[in-house]
């Protein structure tokens, strides 16, 4: 299912069903499973293997404990006094920093760039530079007891969530001894009736328990983000991508205790930003309250979802890409192939992304290659985020062909070989938007990549193609049409520092 198909299935559960009644522990949670919901539709392959719900009225018992279990359980007791003199040192170092604006990274944090051997993440780091020219801003990052982090590229402050967690289960392990039932009935029936309305609607998706395991996730992030943050000095909180238990419960925290919470555009404006209009303003509860957009596109693109203006949308563009728009490609050949005379009739770029497009995308590239005759170099570049196991299905995949670059392709900065391509090749990515800012010839080559880009395919801006022949005629021939201002990245910092004013004035 494409994202188009899977608004129109939210947009009619949102005008049909009370969305307003599904609440768990006070607060609407339809942000939380509709992010869900629509990550299922778009995937089915994904969807969590967990036992069903069985009749929504059932109390659910905890699972009987050893007594071995038991006492080691109480035992745990005993860490309580060490975990609250540990936790109350964390909060007052934090508070020690009075900081007014954070930037705060979840433990699970990619950064999947390096400037000087340094891990770096190209959507908070490259306004962090900026916003710290003219105001005291500190960067927040979550870690887990053992993580190795590495060295970062701009300085961090670092809090261990563990400990937060470690207390809380030790607290609601207590309380199954005071309480030998414990219920969930409330959100089961929630979920049971919301089922029924799917299953009658032929939705192919249910609800299971497993959720609920997400939703006790973000109440524990809700909980240590609110201890964290409860008297300091902190108003306004920027991050990416808010829809994590993490994140959903950071902007919780935030919404009790009036921070401010902005969301930095990361990719396409997607599924997760569209598609809220007529909804009532309870059901914004776990939404950030501003949506940093690169471009006048993906203002209105927001603001046309969102009539109702839960996520206002500001521009304040892409700073990582005004930090390396104005490279000078004279020496990248040479970086790349070790030899600045060597002479290709055309540089393709292939941007391979991770999980569930990879192995169409290898698949139709190899067909491709095996039909055609010219002298072209494929680079590949190997997505950051991929996993060993994919890496190695692309060095299998590209071993028998010849021209093919991978290895250095993957470690260059992605602008880099913007500027150095001739044609670019994605299956359904955001490095569309931001090759079209190089004018780089773009083709998309999935079905939901078309759907994504379709207005810029019909503006002959993108060009689509689902077969080989059709990818190497485009090769041949297709020229992009000159980008809009409309479509325009913003990239200056005049403009990310006025926005970041109006945000913490």
């Amino acid at each position: 299912m494409n994202q188009s198909e899977a608004i129109q299935i939210l947009e009619k559960i949102q005008v049909e069903y009370d969305i307003s009644s599904i609440n768990y522990k006070n607060k609407n949670i339809w942000p939380i499973l509709r992010y869900y919901l629509s990550r299922v539709l778009m995937n089915p392959d994904k969807v969590p293997d967990k036992v069903e719900l069985n009749d929504g009225l059932v109390q659910t018992k905890w699972p009987k404990i050893s007594r071995s279990l038991k006492f080691k359980n109480i035992f745990s007791v005993f860490k309580l006094p060490v975990l609250y003199k540990t936790i109350s040192q964390q909060q007052k170092d934090f508070k020690k920093l009075n900081a007014e604006v954070i930037f705060l990274s979840p433990s699970f944090e990619p950064y999947p760039d390096l400037i000087d051997n340094k891990k770096y993440s190209r959507y908070l780091d490259p306004y962090f530079e900026t916003f710290s020219k003219n105001k005291k801003v500190i960067k927040v990052q979550l870690v887990k007891t053992g993580q190795l982090t590495g060295d970062t590229f701009v300085p961090v402050h670092k809090i261990n969530q563990d400990i937060y967690f470690l207390k809380i289960n030790i607290k609601e392990k207590l309380n199954r001894f005071r309480k030998k039932l414990g219920t969930k009935k409330d959100i089961i029936d929630v979920l049971y009736k919301l089922n029924l309305y799917c299953k009658s609607n032929e939705i192919n998706f249910v609800f299971n328990s497993w959720l609920i395991d997400h939703l006790d996730e973000v109440n524990q992030y809700d909980s240590f983000f609110y201890e964290i943050l409860q008297g300091s000095k902190t108003k306004t909180v920027f991050f990416e991508g808010y829809y994590s238990p993490c994140l959903f419960g950071l902007i919780s925290a935030c919404k009790t205790l009036n921070i401010k919470t902005i969301d930095f555009q990361h990719g396409v404006v997607d599924i997760n930003y569209l598609a809220w209009n007529e909804l009532y303003k309870s059901v914004s509860y776990y939404l950030p309250e501003y949506y940093w957009v690169w471009s006048k596109k993906n203002l209105n693109e927001v603001i046309i979802h969102n009539k109702t203006f839960f996520i206002i949308p500001i521009i304040g563009g892409n700073r990582w890409l005004g930090k390396f728009k104005e490279l000078d490609n004279s020496l990248l050949m040479k970086k790349l192939t070790g030899n600045e005379s060597v002479n290709y009739d055309k540089k393709i770029l292939i941007s391979l992304q991770y999980s569930v497009f990879l192995d169409h995308v290898l698949s139709l590239v190899s067909k491709t290659i095996d039909l055609c005759s010219e002298n072209y170099l494929w680079m590949f570049r190997i997505h950051p985020l991929s996993t060993n196991d994919e890496k190695l299905k692309v060095v299998e995949a590209l071993e028998k062909h010849k021209n093919i670059e991978y290895e250095k392709t993957s470690s260059l900065n992605l602008y880099e070989l913007f500027k150095l391509a001739d044609v670019h090749i994605v299956a359904s990515s955001a490095v569309a938007i931001e090759g079209l800012q190089f004018n780089l010839p773009t083709i998309i080559i999935h079905e939901q990549g078309i759907d994504l880009f379709l207005d810029l395919i019909e503006q002959s801006i993108f060009v689509s193609a689902l077969t080989p022949e059709k990818i190497i005629k485009n090769i041949q021939s297709f020229q992009s049409l000159e980008v809009s201002e409309e479509y325009k990245i913003e990239t200056s910092e005049e403009q990310a520092l006025k926005q970041f004013e109006l945000l913490t004035a």
